[in-house]
This record gives structure tokens, sequence and C-alpha cells, in this order.
């Protein structure tokens, strides 16, 4: 079973920053130190949405909003940005990592699900990603109309790809091209269990949803 929900306590941020260090160490070939440290001093501001499994955390995505954080976002700060952006009443996702590579992609679409259902929540349509250059390619794949706003560069520890999406995308586009997939992701998720396979709203993912996952989704 997979359990989607919000990090509050010292036991969960522990596996986060584990997992963030994990990350960040493969991504560098050094062994990073200090878990629970900030890596860019936005936290404080942050939520960390994780998935867990046996009450181990397995993912883990960080979502700031604009207004939440005094310090705006960090992608205001990537090296890489070279298209003018306002950050106004807007959202940032970050800090994606996952404990098993093989389990990244359907684990990062739980995850984004959760993240823009909160987004929905508080009428946020501009999404800025700073992410992997991998997941901005998955964002693409799977039918959002992402636009890339710089070149890829370090940003908070990790090299991501500064990019903004609309949220208003899921139903000007994604209802009309993938209507699984958008009424995958508009589905009620205060409901406590659900079972899915996102094999048949993505194919392409074969083999890593190839069976059905057990989902468990706290409310917040």
């Amino acid at each position: 079973m997979i359990n989607i929900k919000k990090a509050e306590n010292i036991q969960e941020y522990k596996q986060v920053y584990k997992l963030i260090d994990k990350a960040l160490a493969e991504a560098s070939n050094e062994n990073q130190n200090g878990f629970l440290l900030e890596k860019d001093g936005f936290d404080h501001f942050s939520v960390h949405y994780i998935a867990t499994s046996r009450n181990q955390v397995v993912g883990v995505i960080r979502i700031i909003f604009d207004i939440d954080s005094p310090k705006g976002l960090p992608i205001e700060r990537h090296p890489g940005i070279i298209e003018n952006i306002n950050t106004a009443h807007s959202a940032e996702i970050s800090q994606f990592c996952v404990k098993n590579n093989d389990e990244y992609k359907w684990l990062f679409l739980l995850l984004f699900r959760h993240v823009y259902q909160q987004c929905t929540k508080r009428k946020i349509e501009k999404i800025y990603f700073n992410l992997s250059q991998d997941t901005i390619y998955l964002l693409e794949e799977i039918g959002l109309k992402v636009q890339i706003l710089g070149k890829k560069d370090y940003s908070s520890s990790f090299l991501t790809l500064p990019a903004l999406w609309n949220a208003s995308d899921i139903d000007s586009n994604i209802r009309l091209t993938n209507n699984k997939f958008y009424k995958w992701i508009n589905k009620n998720t205060v409901v406590a269990e659900e079972t899915f396979d996102l094999r048949s709203i993505f194919p392409w993912m074969y083999p890593y949803s190839s069976k059905n996952h057990h989902l468990s989704i706290a409310k917040g």
C-alpha cells in the first residue's frame, strides 16, 4: 500500500531529508551530511508531501506557495533563468526524490496529482517547476504544455531545469487529449482509499505501472 500525506513530524522529516541527501549524493558522487538541515532556507515556508510504504518514505515532493513565503520562490534565484517571471499568486514544485528509481514515474504522478489538487483548492494556476530535466520531460510526455524558462543549472543544490505550467491546461488540453488522465488527476482524493491502474492511462509506463497499486490518501 502506498500512502500519500503531508510530512508532519520529526520522524517523517528525518526520512525526507535522508532521501534528499541520498539523491544529492547520487547526483554529485559525494557523501551528503547533516539531514534535517535546510538545503536553501525555504523549507520553513514549504510543505513536503510524502509517499510512504510500510511506514517508510519512498518518495517526496515539495511545494511552496508564494503567499506563504516572504522570501519569494527559489526559482526567482535560479541561475539558468533567461525569461522574465512574475511569481505573484503562484506556487513552485521542487525537491522531488524517490527511494527506488524504478518507481520514479508513477510515484511522481501520484505526488504531482496531490500537489496539483492543493493548488486548485487555493485557486493557484501558475505553477513553477524547479525539477530535473528528466522530470520536466516526463511532464511533457504525459501531455502537459510546459514552458521552459531557461537552461538547466544548480538550484537549491539540485541540477534543475526551470519551467512554468498553467494549471488551466488540465481543462483546456488534457480533458480533450487524455480524458482518462483528466478524470484521474481530478478525482476526489479525500476518499480514503482507491485502487488505480496507471498502466491503463499511460501504457508506455510499463513495467513501472504494470499492476494495480493500492493507495491511501490523507486529507490536506
